[in-house]
């Protein structure tokens, strides 16, 4: 399903979306914030970081309940910040993604990343990993 396709469906599939906190990390700031406007008009509330570190600060005040990462950024990667978010009180009920162009999804696992998707990302398989299609 593409995203245009979805952002089409009924008011009635929308509203069986649960809300979710949503944190997006991406480097590329047009994925992170086309993604994080995906998921604002599907209902979740949603926060932005363009860098590791930024999910780091982010994290600690806004609590997310999923924190969307991509792997390959500059100065702190995704895998460092998803081992640092692991430390962090809200690390340990933090349902941690990576949504990235890195195929090795072990690496992922092995990080702390709760699930790994490709990009460019499928919808379906977002929501799915959201638990909320």
């Amino acid at each position: 399903m593409t995203i245009m396709a979805l952002c089409q469906g009924s008011s009635s599939a929308r509203a069986r979306l649960k809300a979710r906190k949503v944190l997006i990390v991406d480097d590329n700031a047009e994925a992170a914030d086309t993604l994080g406007a995906v998921l604002r008009f599907l209902g979740y509330e949603v926060l932005i970081g363009y860098d590791g570190h930024e999910a780091l600060a982010i994290a600690e005040d806004f609590q997310p309940d999923v924190a969307i990462l991509d792997i390959n950024m500059p100065g702190l990667t995704g895998y460092e910040a998803a081992k640092r978010l692991r430390t962090l009180p809200v690390g340990r009920k933090l349902s941690l993604v990576a949504l990235t162009a890195v195929r090795d999804c072990q690496e992922s696992l092995s990080c702390g990343f709760d699930a790994h998707l490709g990009k460019p990302v499928d919808v379906n398989a977002l929501l799915n990993t959201l638990g909320c299609a």
